[in-house]
């Protein structure tokens, strides 16, 4: 895939299936964690295919949820990314980077992963999406409720 020179392109945003898993929703954590372990190495995709796997120059097979975003990016701000760990593919674009979560294995969206579960525990929804968000005092709540 070789780079547009429109850079004025939007990428759209990024959908939620509602899973924290690697290859799914990049939780901000993950990105953190990933830039805090360190550089990366340097890859440069040679395809991203309709079920989203993703093949490197060097060999690579990679998986994300949602190639028709992926390639977006990749169209506009070019082929060269680079691999963190935590399942973190960063693609450069001038400012910073779009962060993609990848894993080595295909992990079709579930959509009850996605669902809102009214006082469902912290736990079962960290175990359930592989991660959560939640307001501060939410969890609040629920570590001072009743136990």
């Amino acid at each position: 895939m070789a780079a547009a020179a429109d850079a004025t392109r939007e990428v759209p945003a990024a959908p939620t299936c509602g899973a924290y898993r690697v290859g799914h929703d990049m939780h901000f954590i993950q990105a953190k964690l990933s830039a805090e372990d360190g550089p990366g190495t340097a890859r440069t995709v040679e395809s991203v295919a309709d079920d989203g796997t993703i093949i490197c120059t060097d060999g690579t097979r990679l998986w994300n949820h949602d190639p028709s975003r992926l390639r977006t990016i990749l169209e506009i701000h070019g082929t060269d990314v680079v691999l963190g760990t935590r399942g973190v593919l960063r693609v450069p674009n001038g400012a910073g980077a779009y962060c993609v979560s990848v894993t080595e294995q295909c992990d079709p969206c579930r959509p009850e992963t996605g669902e809102v579960r009214p006082g469902e525990s912290i736990v079962d929804e960290l175990t359930r999406r592989g991660g959560v968000v939640r307001a501060i005092n939410e969890v609040r709540s629920e570590l001072d409720g009743p136990r």
